[in-house]
This record gives C-alpha cells, structure tokens and sequence, in this order.
C-alpha cells in the first residue's frame, strides 16, 4: 500500500498489484464472500438471541407473544436485521462508523466480563450459571472429537477452522473503506497489524483461559459456554456476541461493494 490507495479496499491494492485479470477474479471471490459473510453474521446474532431454555407458556398476552416469538423462524429475525443493517448502510457512512464505536465498546465490556468471570471461576469465587462439577483443570489438553449432540456429526480439525475462519476477517474492515480514510497509505498498515495482534491474544487467552477450567463436556454440550462464566451476569457476555455479530455484519454491508 505504497502508492495512493483509491476505493476499493483489498480488491483494489489486489487488483493494482497482481494485474487486472487475477485481481478481477479474486475480486470476485472478495465481495460474494463479503456479502455472504453478511449473512452469516446476522444468523449467528440471531441463534444468540434465541438460545435460551424453553419454558411453559403461561396462558394469558404475555404467555401467547412468547409462543409466537419462538415459533417465528431464525430467518424471519435474520432478514429484519438485515434490513436495518442496510438502512444504516444507504445512510451513510457516518452513521457505520458511530454504530461501529458502540459495538466496540460493548463487545470490550463482553471481553472484560468473560475474562474476569473465568478467573474468579477458576478460583472458586464464583460460578455462575456452572457448578463445582463442571470445573476440571486440563480436561480439554488433549483432542478429543465427539458427535455433535444434536446433530449427531463428529466433527474434525478443518471443519472447525472453517467455523473459526470468519472470525479473523474483522482485519479488514478498514481497509474494505480505504475512500473514507484520510491516509490510507499510513492507516491502512498500522490499522491491520494491529489488529491482527490484539485479535491473536484475545483469541488466545480465552481459548486457553476457558479450555484450562471447564470441563470438555461442558464445552460439548453448552454452545454458549462463554456467557455461563461471564461476570457479574450473563447478559453483558450475550450482548457482546450480539453485538459483534451485528458490528461485522455492518462492516461487510459497507465494504462490500466498492465505494463511490
């Protein structure tokens, strides 16, 4: 990125340094992975949002409008969301930016919450929504791949990096609004790097942090387990899923197609 940096974000710095048919190509690739990346960002806020224990629905108003929420399929959720995250987007990129910051600073306070709530965990100090069985130091130091409890699929090592693989394309969402950066040319270096860095040890240090204290069956059973350590209420680590879902769904709405 020595050289002025246009819109485009990676296609362009692709396309300007491999030539025009290579960076067409993986253009191409770029922006229906971006678009479908949308997608899937959306459905994983959703199955947050819904993932709870189902109870008996009390006969009466209130009983019956949680009847209805939960018989609404994920979809329909999904594509409300994705219409308000396009209404923001067809704004302007203002209006990305100020909802980029609030997303920030929830999933930091998500981050903090889990990371406290384990170490307390850890030390018996507190719980959670887990007990004294579900504590087990090293339970989960060897691989130990089981069938998917509700799906009945054992599942393997590529397939799991496949699941994981959308979470390190935040790098680039600077880069995806090149034409919105004052300097680009600076920005665009130092912003990636360091995301990559701090990304790395968060990604690290809760794996390691969570995988050193919980048990693996827990691990297999709880698809949320983060939030059942989270500090002082599970609602704080539940936003922060939410919300980081949502942030990058808006991110790939934005940088998605090449500005103009």
């Amino acid at each position: 990125s020595n050289g002025t940096i246009l819109s485009g974000g990676p296609y362009y710095i692709i396309s300007r340094t491999l030539g025009v048919e290579i960076g067409g190509a993986l253009g191409l690739l770029f922006y229906l992975g971006t678009t479908l990346g949308a997608s899937m960002h959306v459905m994983g806020a959703v199955e947050t949002l819904v993932h709870r224990k189902k109870h008996a629905y009390q006969n009466n108003a209130s009983g019956n409008l949680q009847l209805l929420l939960d018989s609404c399929p994920n979809q329909v959720y999904s594509l409300i969301i994705m219409f308000v995250i396009a209404r923001i987007v067809s704004v302007g990129s203002k209006h990305v930016t100020n909802a980029a910051n609030f997303f920030l600073a929830t999933v930091g306070l998500s981050i903090l919450s889990i990371i406290v709530g384990t170490t307390l965990f850890a030390f018996g100090i507190y719980e959670g929504s887990l007990s004294d069985e579900d504590r087990a130091f090293n339970d989960n130091l060897h691989p130990n791949y089981r069938a998917d409890p509700k799906t009945g699929v054992t599942p393997a090592f590529w397939g799991l990096v496949a699941i994981f693989y959308p979470a390190t394309t935040g790098i680039l969402a600077g880069t995806n609004r090149s034409a919105k950066l004052k300097t680009p040319n600076r920005s665009i270096p130092i912003g990636t790097i360091s995301a990559i860095g701090v990304t790395t040890v968060l990604y690290l240090a809760q794996v390691w942090m969570i995988g050193s204290v919980v048990s693996n069956d827990v691990l297999i059973y709880n698809k949320l387990v983060l939030t059942t350590v989270a500090f002082p209420s599970r609602i704080l680590a539940k936003m922060g899923m939410v919300t980081s879902c949502i942030g990058a769904a808006l991110q790939c709405m934005a940088g998605g197609p090449p500005d103009r």
